[in-house]
């Protein structure tokens, strides 16, 4: 079969380094996306909870839930007590909001933000432990290790770059 002259037929090192960075580069975007699962079901948690429900989901922060919590036990009785509820509420927004902003710096491949979410998150887990909520502790471990992959993921693309002019 003859080809065009003018054709360039890639070469398979380059085409075996495009499928390991495209895996790389998944991996990121999925471990990523974590950040904003985490921040939107803490935020349905607080809404939840500010409307007396009676369910929460393992899988948000437990640091939310702890904020809820003690909003709750500190309005009791008080005159401010939809004033302390919507504090509470500002308080999760804004851990949500710093918690969306690291998954839009980790799906960008920054690395050291896997990082950071890892100490957080553990951090966060160690709450679920304290309350014995073992599913959230093994939900914590689960999105740990998703973190862990991104990180992994980050520094194995850096090496790639820098071992490929």
């Amino acid at each position: 079969m003859n080809m065009p002259s003018d054709v360039i037929m890639p070469d398979p090192i380059d085409s075996g380094e495009f499928a390991i960075r495209a895996e790389h580069e998944t991996q990121i975007n999925q471990s990523g996306r974590w950040f904003f699962w985490l921040a939107g079901l803490s935020l349905i948690n607080s809404i939840i909870f500010l409307a007396d429900g009676d369910i929460q989901f393992i899988f948000g922060l437990a640091i939310t839930q702890y904020v809820d919590a003690i909003m709750k036990l500190i309005s009791e009785g008080s005159a401010n007590a939809s004033l302390l509820s919507g504090l509470g509420f500002v308080i999760n927004l804004i851990i949500a909001g710093m918690v969306a902003g690291m998954g839009v710096f980790a799906i960008r491949g920054i690395g050291w933000i896997f990082l950071v979410g890892m100490v957080l998150y553990a951090i966060d887990g160690i709450l679920f432990l304290i309350a014995e909520s073992w599913l959230g502790v093994l939900f914590h471990l689960w999105v740990f290790f998703a973190f862990f992959r991104g990180f992994r993921a980050c520094n194995q693309l850096k090496s790639l770059d820098s071992s490929f002019p």
